[in-house]
């Protein structure tokens, strides 16, 4: 299965993204992300040190503008079978990958996380 894991850069719980990856990822799996600071990293981080293969789609800020992330979003979301994000409840990219995930009919799951209240769900 290829995997895609997607995280607001404000997302603070990393325990419960490598716990979360540890759970869902078997043999044969890869990760697909797309390299941000935070949870991106983190899975990617993860992935290598458990030996799993990464793909990792960078956003190109110099050629797209503005528009990179989400054009960035879109090819992880195309690339994927499943797709995991772990929000902050503020992140648009973050929604924005969900959202076209649940659009193509893939399995999603959402972590949110809210640091100004306090709630993790």
């Amino acid at each position: 299965m290829r995997i895609a894991v997607v995280g607001s850069r404000n997302y603070k719980k990393r325990r419960i993204v490598e716990f979360t990856l540890s759970r869902l990822f078997a043999e044969g799996d890869e990760l697909i992300s797309g390299g941000a600071a935070g949870v991106d990293t983190w899975a990617a981080d993860w992935a290598d040190e458990h030996g799993y293969e990464s793909t990792i789609f960078k956003a190109e800020w110099d050629l797209y503008g503005k528009a990179a992330g989400m054009l960035r979003n879109t090819d992880i979301v195309t690339s994927c079978d499943i797709l995991i994000a772990f929000w902050d409840g503020k992140s648009k990219g973050t929604m924005d990958s969900y959202k076209k995930a649940q659009k193509q009919k893939k399995v999603t799951m959402l972590c949110v996380w809210k640091d100004d209240e306090g709630t993790s769900v």
